[in-house]
């Protein structure tokens, strides 16, 4: 007989294994992701920015690649004029035509896309730094201090854009060209031209009043928690606090408010080498090649065609993967 007290307390019905119908209706636990696995997945679900993704990379490798390309196989290059080929339509000696220089546009639309690409990239970093850190500051510091800081930014936030950028970078124009002509701090910047300096200089000015308005509301939710509460208990400096707890906390916004700005800042450029105050000769953008184009466009319709188009896929492109970023890292947006 058995005598052991736990032996009369087990059933040997418990022990019996479950049939497969009821192991089918157990509910299986989600396997436990990080914050970027599960913003990873939720990306690659969305059709859309995967497909942007696609063109982007394609823009990328067009811009980058295609010159060299061009070079080793056609032998065409930027600068290149072929008398014989002048105002050719698009054939498949010249895919996108010539000009009134015989220079191949295919190269020339490649060139000044990967010239707007870099002022998209610049910009964009110029604002991600400068508006992170102030709206960062603002938001951390309170007070007195974030009412001044944002009342700046409210000043800047109301003034017209456009015509701000207009005249700084009419006014900038002459004194950079001088400064670059005489070297000094500026002659490795020689090969920019001042028009693309003071594109540089009028977003480090404007265009970062976005950035900063959107981190300041994302700091003034992050510093009321417990952990900031203790890195400041533990003696954390501001700065540290800053660096290492408010703007990591608060990338996902972040990126995608630098996603949607780097179309703004391509557009902002295309405009204003546009109507001639942007990108000078001999370099070229997308907008300086639609400016050029302009002057025959009723003759060559192709000239304005084949860089507006980059334009707007590019443009496109970038706003759709930015819907994209902000359903996968908005943690609300969760199944």
């Amino acid at each position: 007989m058995n005598k052991n007290p736990l032996s009369l307390q087990l059933d040997p019905e418990m022990f019996k294994p479950v049939p497969k119908e009821e192991r089918v209706q157990l509910v299986t636990m989600r396997p436990s992701t990080t914050y970027w696995q599960d913003a990873s997945r939720r990306l690659k679900r969305n059709k859309v920015a995967m497909i942007s993704i696609v063109v982007i990379l394609a823009v990328f490798a067009f811009a980058f690649l295609g010159p060299y390309i061009m070079k080793a196989t056609t032998g065409f290059t930027y600068e290149e004029q072929i008398r014989e080929d002048v105002d050719q339509p698009p054939s498949l000696r010249h895919w996108m035509g010539t000009d009134g220089l015989g220079r191949d546009l295919m190269v020339r639309v490649m060139v000044g896309t990967r010239i707007s690409l870099l002022v998209g990239l610049i910009a964009t970093f110029i604002i991600l730094i400068i508006g992170t850190l102030y709206g960062a500051i603002a938001g951390l510091a309170g007070g007195w201090v974030d009412n001044i800081m944002m009342r700046f930014v409210e000043i800047l936030y109301s003034v017209p854009d456009i015509l701000i950028v207009i005249l700084l970078s009419v006014t900038l124009k002459d004194p950079l060209t001088i400064m670059l002509e005489s070297g000094g701090l500026l002659r490795g910047l020689a090969g920019v031209g001042p028009g693309l300096i003071s594109i540089f200089i009028t977003f480090a000015l404007l265009y970062w009043v976005g950035m900063a308005r959107m981190v300041r509301g994302q700091v003034l939710q992050i510093k009321e928690q417990e952990f900031v509460t203790a890195a400041r208990a533990l003696g954390a400096s501001n700065r540290r606090i800053i660096l290492r707890h408010l703007i990591p906390n608060s990338i996902g916004p972040i990126i995608v408010t630098a996603t949607f700005q780097i179309p703004s800042a391509i557009f902002v450029e295309s405009f204003l080498s546009f109507i001639g105050l942007g990108v000078s000769a001999p370099m070229a953008s997308l907008g300086s090649l639609a400016s050029d184009a302009m002057n025959g466009v009723y003759s060559y319709p192709y000239r304005l065609l084949f860089p507006s188009l980059i334009i707007a896929l590019i443009i496109l492109a970038f706003n759709q993967l930015g819907d994209g970023l902000r359903d996968a890292l908005d943690p609300k947006m969760k199944k």
